[in-house]
C-alpha cells in the first residue's frame, strides 16, 4: 500500500498470531529445527511485495524492502541449487500494481540472488495480491519440470489487497486473491503467505488482513504475521525447513 491507498474492507476470520518484536513466538516451527532430507525436491517462487510502503523503516531504520531482500537471499542460500536435475530451482517473482517474473525458474543461485537485488529498481504503488499469486504460480507452470519436485509458492505482503478488482456484484478484493490462491493451490501449488505489518495498526499502510493470509496459505501454519520485517530472515528460515534439502545443508539460523 502506499499513503493514497484506500483499504477495503477486509474478511473475518480467526488471525494468525502476532508478536511484539523481537521475540519471534509467533513462528509455528522451533528454532533448532533441521531439514529432512527424505522430501522430496522443490520448484519455489519467491514472490515479494515492491510497493512503496516497503521503503518505510524497520526497527534498525533501514526500509522493509533492504530487510526482505536480505532474507531472501539467505533463502537462496538454504535451497539446493547449482546442482541442476538432483537439486531445487527458484524463480523470483516482484509486485506492485503490476506482478511480474524478475528471474525464471532456475536453479542458478546467483542469478537468483541478482533478481532479488534488482527488485529495488521496479518499486511502485498497488498492493495487487491477486496478481502476485497468479504470476507466481505462472511462474510455476514449466512442463518440463520434474515430477518429483513440489511446487512451492512463497508470497510476502506489508500491507492489504489495493486496486484489485472486485468480483460483481457486491464483491470484495479478499474474495478474488483468495480465488486466485484457490486455483494455485488447485493446480497442485502449495502456498506459504508472509504478511509484515498489525492486523490492527493505527495507520492503515500498516495493517495486514492475517485471515486473508491464512486464506491464501495451503494451511493456517503457513501463514506468518510480524510487524518487523527485521524478523523476516526468521520466517524465512521455518519456511526452508519445511523444503527439501540435504543432510548437509542447514538453514544457518537453526541447529543441525
Amino acid at each position: 500500500p502506499t499513503a493514497t491507498d484506500t483499504p477495503t474492507a477486509t474478511t473475518t476470520a480467526t488471525q494468525t498470531a502476532t508478536a511484539t518484536p523481537p521475540s519471534p513466538i509467533y513462528l509455528p516451527v522451533a528454532l533448532g529445527e533441521h531439514c529432512d532430507p527424505s522430501i522430496r525436491k522443490a520448484d519455489v517462487a519467491l514472490v515479494i511485495d515492491t510497493s512503496t510502503s516497503m521503503l518505510r523503516p524497520t526497527r534498525t531504520g533501514r526500509p522493509k524492502l533492504s530487510a526482505a531482500q536480505e532474507a531472501a537471499r539467505l533463502f537462496v542460500a538454504a535451497l539446493r541449487l547449482d546442482r541442476g536435475a538432483d537439486g531445487d530451482a527458484i524463480a523470483i517473482v516482484g509486485f506492485n500494481d503490476a506482478a511480474w517474473t524478475e528471474r525464471p525458474l532456475g536453479d542458478a543461485a546467483g542469478a537468483a540472488v541478482a533478481a532479488i537485488d534488482a527488485l529495488t529498481l521496479r518499486v511502485d504503488s498497488g498492493t495487487r495480491l491477486d496478481l502476485a499469486v497468479l504470476e507466481g504460480a505462472r511462474a510455476l507452470d514449466d512442463p518440463a519440470r520434474p515430477a518429483d519436485r513440489i511446487p512451492v509458492l512463497i508470497l510476502l505482503t506489508d500491507g492489504l489487497p489495493n486496486r484489485v478488482p472486485t468480483p460483481a456484484p457486491g464483491g470484495t478484493q479478499e474474495e478474488t486473491v483468495i480465488a486466485a490462491a484457490d486455483e494455485a493451490k488447485a493446480a497442485g501449488i502449495e502456498i506459504f503467505a508472509i504478511g509484515v505489518g498489525r492486523p490492527e495498526a493505527e495507520d492503515p499502510i500498516d495493517r495486514v488482513n492475517a485471515a486473508l493470509l491464512t486464506a491464501i496459505a495451503s494451511s493456517p501454519d503457513r501463514a506468518f504475521v510480524t510487524p518487523d520485517a527485521e524478523e523476516l530472515a526468521a520466517i524465512y528460515a521455518r519456511i526452508a525447513v519445511r523444503l527439501p534439502c540435504p543432510p548437509e545443508r542447514f538453514w544457518p539460523h537453526g541447529g543441525g
